[in-house]
């Protein structure tokens, strides 16, 4: 398959941000803004961090991605993620995510939001065995979401197949 999809066209992607210096200025869901590397810069994701995972899960997904946990803050309109994965075995698989807004009285979705990981400048189907990235994601929350609670759960996914991995909820309520 020939495709925008395969990891040597994310490299041409990822070379062409280095050399014309543009680096993340904003991201808010899955758009990103990037602008000349003289502003102030935003960290999208990190290979191999050192920040301390606050809520610990581990969650296998196909044997080859892991879902280590993540760290979370409500900033007023805005919810702030750090997700952190590790690769386990390379795989061609493209994984995306859904982050589904339950309300927890009565489980239904109210909204929801699909994401590629690592804003798909640095995709699953790249990452080298072992690797660990630490991935930030800032979700603008509805206005009829605001102050109210809700459960927040990961849907991951192969993008190009649509394979669903199982759900796992995320402990972080928006109330």
């Amino acid at each position: 398959m020939n495709s925008f999809y395969r990891p040597q066209n994310y490299i041409y992607l990822e070379n062409f941000l280095i050399e014309n210096n543009l680096v993340a200025a904003k991201m808010v869901n899955a758009i990103v803004f990037f602008q000349n590397a003289q502003s102030e810069k935003i960290n999208l994701f990190e290979i191999n961090p050192k920040t301390e995972i606050h809520n610990l899960l581990s969650i296998n997904i196909n044997n080859f991605i892991e879902f280590l946990g993540f760290n979370a803050e409500n900033k007023l309109d805005m919810l702030s993620f750090d997700l952190f994965w590790k690769c386990n075995n390379p795989t061609e698989a493209d994984i995306n995510y859904y982050l589904l807004f339950i309300n927890p009285s009565n489980k239904q979705v109210e909204h929801f939001i699909s994401m590629p990981i690592c804003y798909r400048i640095h995709p699953t189907n790249s990452w080298k065995k072992d690797e660990s990235v630490q991935e930030t994601v800032n979700i603008l929350i509805p206005a009829d979401l605001k102050n109210r609670d809700y459960e927040i759960v990961i849907v991951p996914y192969d993008f190009a197949s649509k394979v669903i991995y199982p759900i796992h909820l995320l402990a972080f309520s928006l109330a």
